[in-house]
């Protein structure tokens, strides 16, 4: 919940976010879910809210494309890329009150290519801060706490367990939420 309130608090105060690992290790720490998790939450403050795939600037492009014929403009059916990326961005830049969640941003992807200068919606990333012009303030996500990894365990179960067996798992297999799931599951 303290996350998604430092979350929500610095996107109303226009500030781009980038949601990372505070761990250099890595990955499974919840980014995504968190980041789908504020647009669960807060989706009827937005007229549009969309994940774009940003393992590449070419599934960047790819999602835009998506993203212009969901808009219904004309240049969704135009075969340049450049095109109906520009088009989506004039029209971001034309409105306000929404959502872009650009997902497992990869080292060196620059957004600013798919970003309208001086917006007024809301950019979201998970994954690395994304390199370029625009600034990202950088969220960090970190593993559970002892208290979080009992209680998470216990969602995931069914059942509440036993605080010496969720010690001893968060010893042996790590604190991050997917591993923990997968134990979870198992």
């Amino acid at each position: 919940r303290k996350l998604l309130d430092a979350l929500r608090e610095y996107l109303l105060k226009k500030q781009h976010v980038a949601l990372v690992d505070r761990r250099a290790c890595g990955g499974g720490s919840g980014k995504t879910q968190v980041a789908v998790e504020y647009a669960y939450r807060f989706a009827r403050e937005y007229r549009l809210v969309w994940s774009v795939d940003a393992t590449s600037p070419a599934m960047c492009a790819a999602t835009f494309a998506q993203l212009a014929a969901a808009l219904g403009l004309p240049e969704a059916a135009s075969e340049s890329q450049r095109e109906m990326i520009a088009a989506v961005r004039s029209w971001l830049g034309r409105h306000s009150d929404w959502l872009l969640i650009f997902d497992e941003v990869s080292k060196g992807n620059d957004l600013s290519r798919f970003v309208p200068e001086g917006s007024s919606g809301h950019v979201l990333a998970t994954g690395r801060v994304p390199k370029g012009p625009i600034s990202f303030a950088s969220l960090g996500i970190g593993p559970f706490e002892q208290s979080e990894t009992v209680a998470f365990l216990a969602k995931r179960c069914g059942q509440a367990p036993d605080t010496a067996v969720a010690s001893v798992l968060t010893e042996r297999l790590g604190d991050t939420p997917l591993v923990l799931n997968l134990a979870a599951a198992y």
